[in-house]
């Protein structure tokens, strides 16, 4: 799934110290407090402020452990370019997927030299698992950052790949297993989806709101593991005018906040 909001964003992300909040604890009884921000979304910042986003931005680009040079050559300064700004990193990571351990070790060396660009520019960078590479799940990018172990380097959970790699019935679990790891949750409506059921991504990215896959409980549970970081808005290949689903997603989001807030209101 190789998208047009890529090439516009260059899956690497960085986050400034004001989008990175996944530390903190959750504040009961407010529903969701998290940034939220849609990607691979073209409305004007002023537009997406009246509808309820932030405007935070993303750069998407990503490592291969089997090339050298591993990165493109101006990645570096994109990393130190982003200094003080609201900026969430992406970095996809390909290679071979036959060779597990040497393909860990080398991705691991990478992300160890980017992390200490990242730190000394102030800002951090997520894995951003993706579908048919070799970090294609939440799982694997914890499993490989257990090996970089660097405090600017994390990981992003996003909900159609997880969905897609049929992740969907131990999500609960998975959040549990990488909450130690998490800078940045993507969402967006999407249809459940059996194991080893043939589904596209039409149905598993939805406007928020839509389809029969319980999108409140799985942000429920974000909210539960104590994540208090950028919550993205994946609007890869959505069909109509943005601003129609983009509304209707601001919506549902504020819908799912109030509904957990009332229910927190209701367990004191």
């Amino acid at each position: 799934m190789r998208t047009a909001c890529e090439l516009a964003v260059v899956g690497l992300v960085v986050l400034t110290a004001a989008a990175a909040l996944a530390a903190e604890s959750p504040e009961a009884g407010k529903g969701l407090t998290n940034p939220f921000f849609p990607y691979c979304a073209t409305l004007p910042d002023a537009k997406l402020k009246e509808l309820g986003y932030a405007t935070i931005k993303n750069i998407y680009t990503g490592i291969n452990a089997d090339k050298t040079p591993p990165y493109a050559p101006n990645l570096k300064d994109q990393i130190r370019g982003i200094k003080g700004t609201d900026t969430v990193f992406w970095l996809t990571v390909s290679g071979n997927r036959a060779k597990v351990e040497e393909t860990d070790a080398r991705a691991a060396e990478i992300l160890r030299e980017l992390g200490d660009v990242a730190a000394e520019a102030g800002v951090r960078i997520s894995i951003y698992p993706h579908t048919g590479n070799y970090i294609a799940t939440a799982r694997e990018g914890a499993r490989l950052l257990k090996k970089v172990n660097h405090k600017a380097v994390g990981l992003t959970i996003n909900l159609c790949h997880e969905l897609m790699n049929d992740q969907g019935p131990e999500l609960d679990k998975i959040l549990d297993e990488v909450a130690p790891y998490l800078f940045v949750v993507t969402v967006n409506g999407a249809d459940k989806k059996e194991k080893g059921q043939r589904m596209g991504w039409d149905r598993l990215i939805q406007p928020l709101g839509k389809g029969d896959f319980d999108v409140y409980a799985y942000l429920k549970k974000v909210k539960a593991i104590g994540f208090r970081g950028p919550i993205g808005l994946q609007c890869y290949g959505l069909k109509g005018d943005p601003l129609i689903h983009l509304t209707e997603s601001a919506a549902a989001w504020r819908a799912y906040s109030a509904r957990l807030a009332a229910e927190e209101a209701g367990a004191k």
